[in-house]
């Protein structure tokens, strides 16, 4: 099984180059840190396989079996298992410098450039929930007042009794104060909130006022994005709601 795990490692390593997430200076360093969060003592001898093709679920399978299997993932839920799936991917996350860099150079080509790219970025550390939204069903309903896009959202299924019980026993925290604040970005997650490590959030100025941007990791429809206050306050609809969302328009 040990071994098997380190060979899982080599795998998910070389999705990480195929990606562009690492390069190779960053192997060694990011290897290492995976060697200890499963515990292993040493890696695979065997060289990197590259898995172009292979999906993200496929190379993490092997490596959160070995978790659950040393009692780091204790219960064995989908919740825990997307905890910990978060912090394996959280290595192989930019920090937030370099991913604002990249956006801001591939925005003085063009802003769909650099969406473009921050959405493949997103999906490609996992954090965008890519095989999870393909579940969904949409189809578009014809009706007297026009086709209206309708949609089943299957990429965060229901909560077990098991996992209802551990987020009420969860020890209460305010922080961060909500799943739409600036803080989450690199949150590391608990029973009652979801991992955030391998979230990047790009600092906005939207009618001279500070925001942030980022995509859905659940989407509701493609390309699915949240522009979020750098303050927690209540959603307020007013004209400078008109004048953010004209300025957003005009940046991309």
């Amino acid at each position: 099984m040990t071994n098997n795990t380190a060979i899982a490692i080599e795998r998910l390593l070389s999705y990480g180059l195929y990606r562009k997430l690492i390069t190779e200076l960053d192997v060694d360093v990011v290897r290492n840190g995976l060697l200890d969060l499963l515990g292993l003592a040493e890696p695979a001898a065997t060289p990197l396989v590259c898995d172009e093709d292979a999906p993200i679920s496929q190379l993490l399978a092997p490596l959160l079996d070995h978790a659950a299997k040393q009692g780091a993932i204790s219960p064995d839920t989908l919740d825990n298992r997307d905890l910990y799936a978060t912090r394996i991917m959280g290595l192989f996350t930019a920090r937030a410098g370099e991913v604002q860099a990249k956006f801001d150079a591939d925005y003085a080509v063009s802003p769909q450039t650099a969406t473009d790219n921050y959405y493949l970025w997103s999906q490609d550390t996992n954090y965008i929930q890519t095989e999870r939204i393909a579940k969904n069903h949409c189809w578009l309903a014809h009706t007297e007042f026009g086709g209206i896009e309708m949609t089943v959202n299957l990429t965060k299924p229901e909560k077990s009794p098991e996992e209802v019980a551990a987020a009420a026993a969860a020890p209460a925290s305010d922080y961060p104060k909500c799943l739409l604040c600036k803080e989450n970005a690199g949150f590391a997650g608990n029973a009652r909130r979801q991992a955030r490590q391998n979230l990047r959030i790009l600092p906005l100025s939207l009618n001279g006022e500070s925001f942030f941007f980022q995509y859905s990791p659940y989407s509701y429809y493609d390309e699915h994005c949240i522009v979020l206050s750098e303050q927690h306050t209540p959603m307020h609809v007013c004209d400078k709601t008109f004048k953010r969302l004209l300025d957003f328009v005009t940046q991309f």
